[in-house]
């Protein structure tokens, strides 16, 4: 046996590579149209191909793994317009050939002659276990490590991961040999969709076969209904009567739409449990593309610069760290990817082409790029209707992603967040709407020819019966639709159940088809946008106004109807005051208002049952006890992943300390933090997720996933400029709050006419003797560090210290090691005002926490004395800047966002604002150091969201603390 070795690759400036993966080389034969053509498209690209030095084939050039395949030569001899171009690189670029085995093609590692005999005609191609690519740039070389899906590297974890992947996919393509109809499974794009492309091809291409046997008895059932219906005993005694025929449709017309609902329920039914059941039975545990990106979590630059790896058919290109990356060249030929679907049918996959490849390029610094050239799947015209999601791709060479400087690939995107927030949305609308459109109906009498055909049928006691439950349908679908435009789980099951339990009983009290039929739209939208629905319920609640909100609903909804009936039936209107005595007080069950005998029979019991059921609703809510959603921080257990190793190693922001506050929780994945704080039905975050660039990204992503399931709404407070895009593609808004000063650590002048004011402080400080110290928090001494409480409780306003995104909330703790506190004291030496600054970027800055400053007598300018003396003390040093106060709203104040209507509106009411409160002080304060002013931003979810979101922050900031503010938020 063979064994390859690992190959070191020297790579001078001005060479260029070509890295393909998964051509998977058949017979022709064997091969779709697709395939073919994505072939043919490479030919072409590499054709147009001017100074390619090496080309390497990172893992499965050929699929030997079928015995019809075993014929290396043959499939040379197949493909030979690939070959013949592969032939034409080498001798006018005198192109180098690399071929690395992978799972498919590793025959060619144990006899090497049998390749080199079959393209002999051809080519050269050297093997090798991995290769290892030094590339003479810069002043230092670097090194980029290149593998197949077949592993061969790295560590063992790595390797077994490597190897657990590759068993899955032989296992399956062996099973897809089998079974024909589970064609293509090997080729999923998603490794994870193995369950679901099952379930799919078993439904689309076996099932749907027996779809007409199935319905056959349906069909029958309703064939015979209506001659059965015709010949009713009841229908025989009515044929004198003219309106005979109408009786007989409407009969009908009930029993069909009856029917055809309980058949829809269970076709939902069985179709989502058999769906859901069978898609999970065989999930695996990695996602698509963590693959690639769990290696990320292995430092890489402990191996080399950047890691190429073959593993998935999706290609990817994603920087870690700062200068590291981590690509995969995707594949060239034809793979599955999954659709979604309409109707809520189960998914579909369809075969699309697919040609990419990674490319670099070595100047002054090397630069890698991955190029991709798409290929439209062919779909017939019922199933492009049938889909969601669009299946055309770039029919061009398109650049998907850069290294360095350049963006992500896949990039963290929406993925259907828009589509999900409108089918709540329009739900909640929906819901609303049916809910006081069940009420009035049960407040108001049937149509007459309707109810005789009902109560000819059924006792008049059933059909009040079904109209008191009419307007509990009601009550429960207004009660519900909150839940739903939360995306709760259990909201959407809950009224799924009293739509169909609605159109049972809107039949029966007055044969209402016109709402049984709206309901069963209703009905069929909620299923289909099903996957919209996946939140968990939340505990915390807003209780007083959630409880109330059904109790008005019912009161509302009974004094409309009443003055209705009154207006339309008595032509008169009763007074307000009686009506709504008389429908209050039938809600408890006491009837001493008379109404009409007509509408009194309808309305006392419906308005009674309705009333029990709200005030039960009521006191459910008023005494469920309030839990935590989230109680606990999330993180991993070693060492390394403790948030305080992660804001040292990562913390790069001037907020990012501030991640470790005491109330704050914390999430922790792949060396990436998140700190948030939940309040009420809203994730308050801040700040920005701390981690590796390229990593936090879609740390991000899955923890708004996690938190979109909990039924909790997003918002980030103090979001920088820098992650304005990620918040974007994932649906999120920004809203300008503010600016951050940042100023340069340096000796402030103070001549000039310009620094008037902050010379005069200063000198007036120094005159009366105030001289300033830096020491670290940790080095102070006990007399010194009592002092510095005495002024901290001093000066602090409010029961406890304010603050959530710039503030860090404690002092002299023994965990904050690197803390700097600027220390003020009189001519008699008393510690009478300080600062302390938190760590940021390595050290290379800090951050202003506290600012605080002994209350007596004392001249103006302490403050200006303190940051001016902490600037010249630290100019020496290697620190950079010092970030000070954040000004509110500054751009706005300063007329820097325009001169339109509203922001005209914004600035005259912050100037009025700033009479009472420190807005435009901040600003005019920050603005004496000469500040570079860093934007800052409020992220959001939805607009719907705002109210929720504002109340958080006021929570979250401590703003009940201020007695005003407090007695108008708590009260």
């Amino acid at each position: 046996m063979n064994i390859i070795k690992p190959l070191v690759c020297e790579v001078q400036k001005g060479q260029r590579l070509m890295i393909l993966a998964h051509l998977a080389l058949t017979t022709p034969s064997s091969e779709s149209s697709v395939k073919l053509g994505s072939l043919t498209s490479l030919c072409a690209e590499l054709r147009k191909q001017q100074d390619l030095d090496t080309l390497i084939f990172a893992g499965n050039l050929f699929d030997l793994t079928l015995k019809t395949n075993s014929d290396l030569l043959d499939i040379v001899r197949g493909h030979q317009e690939l070959f013949d171009t592969l032939g034409e690189l080498r001798n006018h670029l005198g192109t180098r050939f690399i071929l690395i085995p992978g799972t498919l093609d590793a025959k060619v590692a144990d006899a090497p002659d049998l390749l080199e005999k079959a393209v002999e005609t051809y080519v050269e191609i050297e093997l090798a276990s991995s290769v290892t690519l030094r590339l003479e740039s810069g002043v230092n070389p670097q090194e980029l490590l290149i593998t197949s899906d077949a592993g061969g590297y790295g560590t063992k974890d790595e390797n077994s991961i490597a190897q657990t992947e590759a068993a899955v996919r032989q296992v399956t393509k062996k099973i897809a040999d089998e079974y024909k109809v589970l064609h293509g499974a090997d080729r999923l794009e998603n490794t994870n969709d193995i369950s679901a492309f099952v379930v799919s091809r078993l439904i689309y291409r076996r099932g749907l076969r027996y779809l007409p046997l199935a319905l056959a008895p349906i069909f029958v059932a309703l064939a015979l209904k209506i001659p059965l219906v015709l010949t009713l005993p009841l229908l025989s005694r009515l044929k004198s009567h003219r309106h005979l025929l109408n009786h007989q449709l409407f009969t009908v017309g009930a029993n069909t739409l009856v029917d055809a609902f309980v058949i829809s329920i269970l076709y939902l039914i069985f179709a989502r449990k058999i769906f859901r059941s069978l898609e999970r039975a065989t999930e695996t545990v990695l996602e698509e593309g963590d693959s690639i990106q769990q290696l990320g979590l292995v430092e890489t630059e402990a191996v080399a610069r950047g890691l190429i790896s073959s593993r998935g058919f999706s290609p990817s290109l994603l920087s870690v760290g700062e200068n590291s990356f981590l690509a995969s060249p995707g594949s060239v030929g034809s793979s599955y990817r999954r659709f979604h679907t309409r109707l809520g049918l189960p998914d579909t996959f369809l075969e699309v082409g697919r040609c990419s490849w990674l490319e670099i390029s070595v100047y002054e610094e090397f630069y890698v790029r991955l190029m991709q050239i798409g290929i439209e799947a062919r779909t017939s015209w019922f199933t492009r209707l049938l889909l969601k999601d669009s299946n055309r791709q770039a029919k061009f060479v398109e650049v998907l992603a850069t290294h360095p400087g350049g963006k992500n690939y896949p990039q963290v995107g929406k993925a259907t967040r828009n589509d999900t927030y409108r089918a709540r949305r329009i739900s909640y609308v929906a819901l609303t709407s049916m809910g006081f459109l069940e009420l009035l109906s049960s407040f108001t009498p049937p149509l007459r020819a309707r109810i005789h055909a009902i109560l000819a049928l059924l006792p008049s006691v059933v059909s009040n019966y079904a109209n008191s439950a009419t307007a509990l349908i009601g009550v429960a679908t207004i009660s519900l639709a909150a839940g739903v435009r939360r995306g709760s789980r259990r909201a959407w099951a809950l009224t799924i159940a009293a739509i169909a339990a609605g159109v049972v009983s809107n039949l029966i009290k007055g044969g209402d088809l016109e709402e049984s039929f709206l309901l069963i739209l209703a009905g069929i939208y909620l299923f289909a946008n099903r996957r919209s629905f996946q939140a968990a319920p939340a505990k915390e609640q807003k209780r007083i106004l959630r409880a109330a909100r059904p109790l008005f609903a019912v009161l509302f909804t009974g004094v409309l109807s009443v003055e209705g009936f009154y207006a339309l039936a008595k032509r008169q209107l009763l007074p307000i005051g009686t009506v709504f005595f008389a429908t209050a007080e039938r809600m408890v069950g006491v009837a001493t208002v008379n109404l009409d005998p007509d509408l009194n029979r309808i309305i006392t019991p419906a308005l009674t049952y309705t009333g029990i059921a709200t005030l039960g609703i009521v006191a459910y809510t008023l005494f469920n006890p309030l839990v935590s959603s989230i109680a606990h921080d999330i993180f991993d257990s070693s060492s390394a992943n403790d948030p305080f190793s992660l804001v040292r190693m990562y913390g790069n922001g001037t907020l990012d300390y501030f991640a470790l506050r005491d109330d704050k929780t914390h999430f922790v994945e792949r060396s990436t933090l998140i700190a948030y704080s939940v309040f009420g039905s809203t994730c308050v975050v801040s700040p920005d997720p701390v981690g590796p660039k390229g990593v936090r990204e879609m740390v991000f992503e899955h923890f708004l996933s996690d938190m979109k399931r909990r039924g909790l709404s997003i918002a980030v407070l103090g979001a920088s400029a820098e992650w304005i895009d990620t918040y974007q593609s994932l649906g999120l808004h920004p809203y300008y709050i503010g600016d951050e000063a940042i100023v340069e650590a340096r000796e402030i002048p103070l001549l000039g006419k310009a620094n008037k004011s902050l010379r005069q402080a200063v000198n007036r400080m120094k005159k009366y003797g105030y001289t300033v110290e830096l020491i670290k928090s940790s080095s102070i001494n006990d007399d010194d560090k009592d002092d510095v409480v005495r002024v901290l409780s001093e000066s602090r306003r409010g029961g406890v210290e304010r603050g959530f995104s710039m503030t860090l909330g404690r002092i002299f703790d023994p965990r904050d090691k690197d803390l700097l506190l600027s220390i003020c004291r009189s001519k008699e030496g008393r510690i009478v005002g300080f600062c302390q600054w938190v760590p940021t970027n390595h050290g290379q800055g800090y951050s202003l926490d506290l600012m605080r400053r002994e209350i007596g007598e004392h001249p103006n300018g302490m403050m200006d004395l303190l940051i001016v003396e902490t600037l010249s003390h630290l100019s020496s040093t290697e620190v950079r800047y010092l970030s000070l106060n954040f000004a509110a709203l500054r751009a706005t104040l300063a007329g820097e966002r325009g001169g339109g209507l509203s922001q005209r509106m914004e600035r005259w009411a912050l100037e009025r604002l700033s009479d009472s409160m420190q807005i435009e002080s901040l600003w005019r304060f920050n603005s004496k150091f000469n500040p570079t002013w860093a934007p800052r931003y409020l992220i959001y979810d939805n607009v719907e969201d705002i109210p929720n979101v504002a109340i958080a922050i006021a929570r979250a900031e401590s703003l009940w603390d201020i007695p005003l503010i407090g007695r108008l938020i708590m009260h």
